[in-house]
Formats: C-alpha cells, structure tokens, sequence
C-alpha cells in the first residue's frame, strides 16, 4: 500500500517543494477571513458609525456605543481577533524565513511570492498595532509556546511594516 499521506505537512516538509510551498503561502491568507466580512471586524471598523450598529442580541453593543469594552461578549471578540491575527502573522514569518529554501521553477515566482507574504505580513501588523498599539512584536515564526510577551515601540511596528512594503514592490 503506497499512501501519500498530505495531512503530514509540518513546517520542515513544506518546503520540500513548490507546490507544498503553495499550501503555506495560501494559509497566509485565511486569517483575513477572521476580520473581513465578520462581525468581529465590523465592529472594529464600522460600530458606532451610521453604517451599523446592534441589534436585539446587542451583541455589538459595547462596540457601538464606545464603551471600554470590558464586557465578557467584547473581551472574548477581541481575543478571538488577537488569536487570529498574530496566527495569521505566525504563518508570514515562517513563509518568510524558508522561502530561499524551496526549488522555486524561477527566481520570478519567488520573488513574486515573497512580495505577497511580505504585504500580508505588513497588513497583519498594521491591524494589530492599529487595534492595540505597541503589543509584542516578532518577525521569527513561533515554534513552542512562548509565556513572555514584550512591549513592542509603535515605531518598530512601522519599521517593519514599510520595510515589507518595499519588499511587496520589489516582488509584485
């Protein structure tokens, strides 16, 4: 029995090739899911404004009136967006760290995807900083758990954000 086992990709396997190699520049993109076109997101960008506001589960409430958002509804929405953003910034910074190790068919491509991943990685890091200011920063990929976070200077999030910008030039 010969198996090809694609479940089995991890962070070493996916550079074996280009085509797994998608499978990671692809993942960089499903964090945007968790922002754009959600009430999560919405209620950053729109609550309170005359383009949305609660309903009758008032779920939106805190957001809509520009409270602290200290209610146990706003702190769970807010960490699910946390969660899912610096996920989203986990994945950048590993499609970024192993790019030159892939057999890319030509250096375009490569170059082409880098730029991508660097935008994304720019905009997962604008919205963070955006959204809470100078919060830990990282531009290495998580491997194991960390318990330590730093305070980040708004600063270097900036830094770091037009430095992949230029980076998206380049490629794109």
């Amino acid at each position: 029995l010969q198996e090809e086992y694609l479940s089995g990709e991890n962070s070493e396997s996916i550079t074996s090739s280009e085509q797994t190699f998608e499978t990671l520049i692809n993942a960089c993109y499903i964090t945007l899911r968790a922002f754009y076109g959600k009430e999560n997101g919405w209620d950053l960008t729109e609550a309170g404004t005359d383009l949305y506001t609660f309903g009758l589960d008032n779920r939106s409430q805190g957001f809509t009136t520009y409270q602290n958002f200290t209610g146990a509804e706003e702190q769970e929405r807010m960490n699910a967006l946390w969660r899912e953003l610096y996920k989203g910034l986990n994945t950048c910074n590993l499609a970024l760290r192993d790019i030159d190790e892939v057999p890319f068919s030509s250096e375009g491509v490569r170059e082409q995807r880098r730029g991508g991943v660097a935008f994304l990685r720019a905009h997962y890091l604008w919205m963070i900083t955006e959204i809470w200011g100078g919060v830990h920063f990282t531009t290495e990929p998580t491997q194991t758990a960390i318990h330590d976070a730093n305070r980040t200077p708004v600063e270097t999030f900036y830094d770091q954000i037009f430095t992949d910008l230029y980076t998206a030039k380049a490629g794109l």
